[in-house]
């Protein structure tokens, strides 16, 4: 080809996760969650409904284990991309939410790199 054009897609990588969160949006309304993959800059979560449109705001509150420490995140989000799961015969019908974070403390990145780390050596480690 005489050009090849790129584009950004996401700042930084995301990590696989199963970790049950709740999410809050602007009006109040809550509900349970699971998280799918996380980031220091966003994560995709699994819903039963609809939290909101593209470009809502939400809290979204998960307890994370990083070696023997537990953390809890209170996290304000934006709300990015919103799809139907494709769920397997087994599966409820999801709705997945593809979020950022907005306005994260260097305490709340430290953790999440800690637990996308201990992810990553888990994961190397049940492959050898």
């Amino acid at each position: 080809p005489k050009a090849v054009r790129g584009m950004v897609v996401r700042g930084s990588s995301r990590g696989r996760t199963h970790i049950i969160c709740h999410a809050t949006a602007e009006g109040g309304r809550g509900l349970a969650c699971v998280a799918r993959d996380i980031s220091v800059g966003g994560a995709l979560i699994a819903v039963s409904e609809k939290l909101g449109a593209v470009g809502t705001l939400l809290t979204l509150k998960l307890r994370v284990k990083v070696g023997a420490a537990e953390h809890v995140l209170a996290l304000t989000c934006k709300i990015r991309s919103v799809n139907a799961s494709r769920p397997a015969e087994n599966e409820k019908p999801t709705v997945l939410h593809g979020l950022s974070f907005e306005d994260v403390t260097s305490q709340d990145t430290l953790v999440i790199s800690a637990l996308l780390y201990q992810n990553l050596i888990s994961a190397q480690e049940a492959e050898i």
